[in-house]
């Protein structure tokens, strides 16, 4: 949603801490809204385009960025999770350890 005139709206994000525009809340028509997220969250989108009190596209969705595996883990594979070495958010890696040896937590979170 946006506030203000066709010139320069106010943007307004429902909740209003989810997402952003690195310019900040006010776009001048003409302007681009360069996607902003909060830490750990990507945008699906980079440029929202203003044009007489408008954004193109209306808005964008914060994506959770994956986790890496660990790495460096002694008594490990170089990829110590079942499911590789990106691990999607909200997933977990199941942990793996060399020959003889049993991980200490069965898996993570990212």
């Amino acid at each position: 949603a946006y506030e203000g005139n066709a010139n320069h709206p106010v943007i307004v994000w429902v909740p209003p801490e989810s997402r952003t525009c690195q310019e900040g809340p006010s776009i001048s028509s003409g302007t681009t809204c360069t996607a902003n997220c909060q830490p750990g969250y990507v945008p699906d989108i980079s440029l929202l385009q203003c044009q007489t009190g408008s954004l193109t596209p209306p808005t964008y969705r914060c994506m959770g960025q994956p986790c890496m595996a660990p790495s460096n883990v002694p008594d490990a594979p170089s990829v110590p999770c079942v499911e590789g070495a990106l691990i999607a958010h909200g997933s977990d890696c199941t942990l793996m350890c060399d020959l003889g040896f049993v991980p200490s937590l069965s898996n993570l979170s990212c």
